[in-house]
């Protein structure tokens, strides 16, 4: 908006997405990259990646690279994405989730006793906190030293009475039992079992429990089962009863186990013979059989040296494959088979397998409803019959449905995608820089991976837009359908996770498939723009930004204009300073000089030295009442002259009601009783400029949409529209600066003089303040310096876009807005300004695939 030099911060933000783009995308440097990753889980003491670094980043005495480097793009909405299901399974809830509060010396404690999950300290309901002696014990450590006060904490303030019942206990992360959902009344509650043999994956100890329920408590919203723990036997003397094929065929022999740091002591046991007792949740039931004691394979260990034993119709691997399996789904840790990323296509004539295998590339590569997955499916069967193609297309992804070795020619009338389609294909080793430079890199990825596996021989030939090519033309009303489509087709980035660890996304969205350095211009230019609308300098046209009467494109073509020939000069740079100054309602009025010198201007209110009744400031101007003849006379002038040039120069086939249009427009219009009323205070005690008067920000240098909306129906050509309100708008400006500013300025210098106000005394005025500032004794400055330092680093760190003067902390708007704004960029077409000048509209109900994207982010549990 405003010329400015580009600020440290934001710079950094493009140089390390590169780097880290280039770090999660090279194979060679992928064990350096996962490396990077389990450090950041092991400083932030986190499963995985959290959507807000900054929360946990302040707790890590000395952060690494990449902690810093997230944690930074996170101010910009901009995240990591992996590609890969990362992370560390062992719970629902964090503990450093569910204790916010935590010192660093606290996950210090965490990491050495190896407890990462509120899970490991509670009981297996989730209702209760455990003892300390529980939760050693549960944890097979014994810990030293005393009690942490993390744990203190815990039970303190999170705990109700002396049962030590949780404040927020854990029944909501699960989920009613599978075998629970539709089975009858009577089934429910306390059952004992006879002969049911149980499995499930204890995260804590990394290993697969195996035992023998005997107590079922069920409900319908929880299960717990209590089970004997049983143990496999290894002993080498059972290779001299059996003679294996391979050592995976070893059978399950099954002991009860003696007792271990697994045992429930709190558990009331009914069998006196039982050692060992383990009671856990249950969500899903996990069972295998036995062999009878009469059957030959439980007869062939009758000679070990075993009392009490049971064989396992499955094998060891078996069971801890399945249990591992359903735990891993439990914490939705997708695991993909290869089949879908590398198949092996059979022979054309076996169809079925065939579509099996398209139909698994098009579930998984794909992110959009299942209708259209379906309906994409049902093509590609239609297309198993036939070998040779021929499309028109807008350079979308039509050869997914196409089966192995056929041939496809698609007509297009985008040059640019048959470039890149060139580009691609005769570079099959493309570099990773130009790769990821590329718009749209994983359309491009997939279209290049079905070429390369299904063996497609594809031609993109050149059709001529807009020479009413009936089939062409077909393809552009599809193609501009599809951009209102509430049902999005996203390329899954997790599809290419074997050459890609990582991507980032934007507000966890979507994937950002592009040149990341020039799209991360979006986010930053619309940071700073909304941090200079939230400057409390504004506040008098709070309500002109708010519901948009300031067409910022022209306001920003305004101030960066340059009337001279030269790119730079002493004069462009005084009429920039002017319109920048006024424009931030930062020019030195009265109050302004009064709070930058106050030592040399009077105390108390500086009146205007025109009408002496109001405040001297920078929203006073318009609504001062000494200038309201000469305005009126003005606009009279302007309104005449814009109707002579649209009638002369307009370009638009739209020519009716000029004359009334601008007549009626209040952008003409002088209301003296609105502009009383605005003169008075509102009750923050602020001048607010009235909406119905647009004129006035004019002589701010901002453009009012009410102005803006003429030259945008009677010119059709951008450049033409631009060029002529742009010298519609000196004139206007500089006439009213004629009437205005400048008797304004030769008044109140007048004014200075009789109080002997000069410019040689502002000049030197800072440097006899250091002078007498300096003779204080040295303990105070060297106080004063550090906590002016302290606040100015605070300061920085904060407030890190520093785009106008005199910054302060007081926000208008919502801050959130930026965010608004890039994201209709990233969903829709058009920039980001073509969404900004709005500030109220709410993004759930703007945007139509809201819903939809929220359905694809995974479900925290």
């Amino acid at each position: 908006m405003y010329p400015h030099i580009d600020n440290l911060m934001d710079l950094l933000v493009k140089s390390q997405l590169n780097a880290l783009s280039a770090l999660f995308n090279t194979d060679i440097l992928r064990p350096i990259a996962i490396q990077k990753l389990d450090i950041l889980t092991h400083e932030l003491w986190y499963p995985g990646i959290p959507r807000d670094i900054n929360k946990y980043i302040g707790k890590i005495s000395s952060p690494s690279y990449l902690s810093k480097s997230l944690a930074l793009l996170e101010q910009y909405q901009i995240h990591l994405d992996p590609t890969i299901s990362y992370g560390i399974t062992g719970g629902h809830i964090p503990i450093v989730e569910y204790l916010p509060n935590l010192s660093s010396n606290d996950y210090k404690s965490l990491r050495n006793k190896r407890i990462m999950y509120l899970n490991q300290l509670v009981s297996t309901d989730g209702n209760y906190l455990l003892t300390w002696n529980e939760v050693k014990r549960l944890n097979n450590n014994n810990f030293k030293g005393p009690k942490p006060k993390w744990f203190k904490l815990l039970e303190n303030d999170f705990t109700l009475s002396n049962y030590r019942t949780l404040t927020h206990p854990l029944n909501d992360n699960y989920t009613i039992p599978a075998r629970l959902q539709q089975i009858p009344d009577q089934s429910l509650g306390n059952h004992k079992k006879r002969n049911e043999w149980t499995y499930h994956w204890d995260a804590r100890i990394q290993n697969c429990i195996i035992g023998k329920t005997y107590i079922q408590d069920t409900d319908t919203c929880n299960s717990i089962t209590t089970m004997e723990h049983y143990l496999p036997f290894n002993n080498a003397s059972i290779l001299n009863n059996v003679t294996p094929q391979s050592p995976r065929s070893l059978p399950l022999i099954l002991i009860p186990c003696s007792g271990c740091h697994l045992n429930d002591h709190s558990l009331i046991l009914q069998d006196a013979r039982i050692k060992c007792s383990i009671s856990i949740r249950t969500n899903r039931l996990s069972t295998f059989n036995i062999f009878n004691r009469l059957n030959q394979e439980h007869k062939r260990f009758k000679n070990l040296p075993l009392s009490k034993y049971y064989v396992s119709t499955k094998p060891l691997y078996q069971i801890r494959h399945s249990a591992h399996s359903i735990y891993l789904a439990q914490h939705n840790v997708n695991t993909v088979t290869t089949t879908i990323i590398t198949p092996e296509l059979p022979s054309l004539h076996n169809q079925n397998h065939v579509l099996q295998q398209l139909s698994s590339v098009i579930d998984f590569a794909l992110l959009c409803d299942d209708k259209i997955k379906l309906t994409l499916i049902d093509i590609a069967s239609k297309f198993l019959s036939h070998t040779n193609f021929q499309f028109y297309s807008d350079g979308s992804v039509s050869d997914i449905v196409l089966p192995p070795n056929a041939t496809c020619e698609i007509f297009t009338d985008s040059q640019n995608c048959i470039d890149t389609f060139n580009q691609r294909l005769g570079s099959p080793i493309i570099s990773l820089r130009r790769r990821l430079k590329q718009n749209n890199f994983l359309i491009w990825d997939l279209i290049m991976w079905l070429i390369s596996q299904h063996s497609l021989i594809i031609q993109l030939r050149k059709v001529k837009g807009h020479s009413n090519d009936k089939a062409n033309d077909q393809a552009d009303a599809l193609a501009k359908r599809g951009r209102y489509s509430p049902d999005p087709i996203i390329i899954n980035h997790k599809f290419f996770f074997r050459t890609s660890l990582a991507l980032f996304n934007y507000n966890h969205i979507n994937v950002i498939d592009r040149n990341l350095r020039k799209w991360s211009n979006i986010p930053i230019q619309s940071r700073i723009f909304n941090m200079a609308m939230n400057n409390s300098s504004l506040s008098p046209i709070n309500y002109q930004i708010t519901y948009g009467d300031i067409d910022w494109t022209y306001t920003k073509q305004w101030i960066n204009s340059n009337p001279f020939d030269m790119p730079t000069s002493s004069k462009l740079s005084s009429i920039q300073s002017n319109k920048l100054k006024k424009s931030t309602f930062t020019y030195p009025t009265g109050n302004i000089l009064q709070r930058n010198y106050p030592n040399l201007y009077p105390f108390g209110r500086i009146n205007c030295t025109e009408c002496s009744i109001d405040e001297d400031t920078n929203a006073h101007i318009g609504l001062c009442p000494s200038h309201r003849q000469s305005i009126t006379s003005l606009l009279t002038k302007f309104k005449k002259k814009l109707i002579n040039l649209i009638r002369k120069e307009r370009t638009s086939n739209i020519s009716f009601d000029i004359e009334s249009r601008i007549n009626n427009s209040n952008m003409f219009k002088v209301f003296p009783d609105i502009l009383d009323a605005a003169r008075l205070p509102d009750s923050s005690d602020q001048i607010r400029i009235p909406r119905e008067q647009p004129w006035i920000l004019l002589l701010h240098h901002l453009i009012p949409r009410d102005l803006a909306v003429f030259f945008d129906n009677y010119f059709s050509n951008a450049a033409d529209r631009s060029r002529f309100l742009l010298e519609y708008v000196s004139a206007f400006t500089s006439e009213l600066r004629t009437i205005t500013w400048s008797p304004r300025s030769r008044s109140f210098k007048k004014w200075e003089k009789s109080l002997d106000i000069t410019l040689k005394k502002k000049k030197n005025y800072r440097k006899h303040t250091t002078t007498a500032s300096g003779r204080a004794s040295s303990s105070t400055t060297a106080l004063s310096s550090t906590v002016a330092r302290k606040r100015r680093s605070q300061y920085t760190r904060y407030y890190h876009n520093k785009v106008l003067p005199y910054f302060k902390q007081t926000v208008n708007f919502d801050v959130s807005a930026c965010i608004r704004w890039t994201t209709c960029n990233f969903l829709h077409s058009g920039s980001w300004e073509s969404y900004r000048d709005n500030l109220l509209f709410n993004l759930d109900n703007f945007s139509p695939v809201q819903s939809f994207l929220d359905s694809l982010r995974p479900r925290n549990t």
